[in-house]
């Protein structure tokens, strides 16, 4: 590698990263892998492993001429559904990780011919494109509230949600003591209509759901990805009992 590309920065027995025409690539070595140690035993010294792409240019997989029906397709992302497709060919060693359908990722890994030189470390290649999402879905949380003050959070809300192109709207509202079920399904369709006519959001961006019984009520403004399902409280209210009469012989 140092030949066709000259001495990495950081560049060392197990890794070098360089920045050639437009492409970011991180390249591992055999050498001193600690938890591979079959490979550097039975690999030449400084035996490439891995060559990781991450193209700077946003161009979708259609761009890459490739022939899909050799590839596995998976979902490498967690929590699923929210954009990531990992395009796997083990035959030849290449994964691609796309996300709506842009490549961010090109890994090239040991082909079916070779990976028994060092087969623990490419037996999952999905592990290569592996993606967590943390997300914290709820923006704004309060319990009853004058509408001036209300209509603030709202336009708060409705300001991120509207730049929150991957996202969907959840207005989840929860009944309480101090708030029934019907009065509180009035509250939350009031709060939905505002945003709705303020931000003219499509059907699907945004909706009102209305949650469980809790202590005291509540309303919840969250930002989840899309196909993602919302998160909701169980009900936490004690039940109360109702005293039956005693009998006169008791």
């Amino acid at each position: 590698m140092t030949k066709a590309f000259g001495k990495s920065p950081d560049e060392n027995h197990i890794r070098a990263n360089y920045d050639v025409e437009g492409e970011h690539a991180y390249v591992v070595f055999s050498s001193k892998l600690d938890s591979y140690p079959e490979c550097s035993s039975s690999l030449p010294f400084d035996t490439v492993v891995l060559i990781e792409v991450r193209p700077q240019k946003r161009l979708p997989l259609s761009a890459y001429s490739i022939d899909e029906s050799k590839f596995r397709i998976v979902d490498p992302s967690s929590p699923p559904n929210i954009g990531y497709k990992g395009y796997i060919d083990d035959k030849d060693g290449v994964v691609y990780l796309t996300s709506d359908d842009i490549v961010e990722q090109i890994d090239y890994f040991a082909s079916t011919d070779d990976k028994h030189l060092c087969p623990r470390y490419s037996e999952t290649p999905e592990e290569f494109i592996r993606r967590i999402v943390d997300f914290f879905p709820t923006v704004d949380e309060y319990g009853i509230s004058k509408w001036d003050e209300e209509r603030a959070r709202l336009n708060n809300f409705g300001y991120q949600l509207q730049n929150s192109k991957k996202s969907k709207g959840y207005i989840i509202v929860y009944p309480g003591d101090d708030v029934n079920k019907k009065a509180a399904s009035v509250r939350g369709k009031k709060a939905l209509d505002y945003l709705n006519k303020k931000w003219k959001f499509d059907k699907d961006k945004l909706e009102l759901i209305i949650g469980p019984r809790q202590d005291r009520f509540s309303v919840q403004l969250n930002l989840y990805p899309k196909d993602v399902a919302p998160y909701l409280q169980n009900e936490t209210s004690t039940p109360v009992i109702e005293r039956l009469p005693r009998r006169k012989n008791e």
